[in-house]
């Protein structure tokens, strides 16, 4: 009766496969606990990490428009002005921006 032989096994196809994928496995598992060992020390540094409140970083100062006087040549320049002003610091409504124009006019133009 034939009998197989160990090195018979040992060349099969299929067992060089089963012993390949175990040792991929094993490697697998052992990259998958150095991963799970790394997001655990993170997370401990995440932990220890005291609570900063982050720097609040503040938009620059724009000069406020000057003041009108009523000189028509100088009216393009006053209302580009105030629009650029209301828009930089983001006056929503017409109403406002009229407003703060009218801050900003001196007494001879405003009668």
């Amino acid at each position: 009766m034939l009998k197989a032989s160990d090195s018979d096994t040992k060349d099969d196809p299929s067992a060089r496969e089963v012993r390949n994928l175990r040792r991929q496995a094993h490697v697998q598992a052992q990259q998958m606990a150095a991963i799970i060992d790394m997001i655990n020390q993170l997370s401990n540094q995440l932990i220890a990490t005291p609570n900063e409140r982050p720097v609040a970083t503040r938009k620059p100062k724009i000069a406020a428009p000057e003041k009108f006087g009523g000189d028509r040549e100088k009216l393009r320049t006053f209302l580009t002005h105030t629009d650029l002003y209301c828009e930089y610091n983001e006056v929503p409504t017409n109403q406002e921006k009229i407003l703060i124009a009218s801050t900003y006019i001196k007494d001879r133009a405003s009668n």
